[in-house]
């Protein structure tokens, strides 16, 4: 499965396919910089999609004290060289947009928390990106994105994995996606199990 995967991954755009990201990033970067330098944690996801990773990351959007913005894929922009602030931008404006828009997603669910903080805080202490399944993918075509994001955002990483039956999984994933084999889909689900354990491992 990798083998058809991972150039699709690898051959991802360079930084001069974002200029205007890079600018207005580094604009909106600039202007928060007080704020951003006090981040103390990063959190990203990794697993499946279809497995509830969606739902974690808005209750913990909405701490008062957490962004966490609703699938950015944060790592293609560190592939692309994107520094700290520039990637901080990138996730306050994704997170304040889909919560300005309803936090509606494709299947009509709204995950909004009532009353809370959602694209917002008080404090921002820790900053991060729900994007499981595609993060997932990415690490598999280059394990070394966990150390380059590390490197990028220079606070303690933390990853979080949500589980569900795989059954459920692999069914709801091949749903959503029916083009592909029931077979394709259940070997794709076990790729992303490797490189979660790799993940693990280091």
């Amino acid at each position: 499965m990798w083998s058809r995967l991972a150039p699709r991954v690898r051959a991802l755009p360079v930084l001069r396919h974002y200029p205007l990201q890079w600018v207005g990033a580094g604009v909106a970067g600039a202007r928060n910089r007080r704020e951003f330098d006090g981040v103390r944690g990063y959190v990203m996801f990794v697993g499946h999609p279809r497995t509830g990773h969606s739902l974690v990351g808005a209750l913990l959007d909405a701490h008062p004290n957490a962004l966490v913005a609703h699938e950015l894929d944060a790592l293609k922009y560190v592939q692309a060289g994107f520094d700290r602030r520039r990637l901080f931008a990138l996730l306050q404006r994704a997170e304040r947009t889909r919560v300005a828009s309803g936090h509606v997603s494709s299947t009509g669910y709204r995950y909004l928390v009532p009353n809370q903080w959602q694209g917002r805080h008080e404090r921002l202490d820790l900053i991060g990106d729900k994007k499981g399944g595609r993060s997932t993918a990415r690490l598999g075509g280059d394990i070394s994105l966990l150390q380059r994001i590390h490197e990028v955002v220079g606070v303690d990483v933390y990853v979080v994995q949500v589980v569900r039956n795989p059954y459920d999984v692999i069914a709801t994933m091949h749903r959503r996606a029916p083009r592909r084999s029931l077979d394709d889909t259940a070997e794709l689900f076990f790729a992303l199990s490797d490189t979660v354990r790799e993940v693990r491992r280091r």
